[in-house]
């Protein structure tokens, strides 16, 4: 399941839950609004290294693998190893949300890649899911007609009725 401590207004961050969606998870994001920065960003062990004009860089002490880039109060990338394994998961935002997710070994492979578009309004209208790290899309998930497709070959099929659960 993927997971990022960093909300859309973020200094002090929360955990959000993630809605399973064929096994696979999307981000639905908790808004929280604080005026400073945080030395210390809770549930992460990340800690304020520097600033430089909006710019705010926290890292892990010791550690720079795993760090997080803010403008203002809003993340624009983080890179969090995920548990205790060497798997790393690296997150681009826009407007705080996130917008691509690349889950990745320590050496670098991919293993899953999450790309979700939002429209004028910050809805979500789709994403695609590369589920097995082969670089192709595996599935397609529809927000607004609420359908799931997979890739076959060029094309996407639209799952049955049964496989949409």
């Amino acid at each position: 399941m993927m997971h990022c401590p960093f909300p859309r207004f973020v200094t002090l961050p929360v955990l959000f839950s993630a809605v399973l969606f064929g096994g696979v998870s999307c981000h639905h994001l908790t808004e929280v609004s604080r005026a400073q920065p945080e030395r210390v960003l809770p549930c992460t062990g990340l800690t304020l290294q520097g600033q430089v004009g909006p710019f705010a860089v926290y890292t892990k002490a010791g550690d720079a693998n795993e760090f997080a880039i803010f403008r203002g109060q809003d993340c624009l990338m983080s890179r969090l190893q995920e548990g205790t394994n060497n798997v790393w998961e690296t997150t681009h935002f826009e407007q705080g949300r996130s917008l691509l997710v690349t889950k990745a070994d320590e050496s670098h492979a991919l293993i899953e890649r999450l790309f979700s578009a939002r429209n004028g309004s910050g809805v979500d209208t789709f994403s695609y899911i590369d589920t097995d790290g082969d670089g192709r899309w595996d599935l397609l998930l529809d927000f607004k007609s609420r359908q799931k497709f997979v890739r076959q070959g060029l094309t996407w099929v639209p799952l049955s009725p049964a496989q949409q659960k």
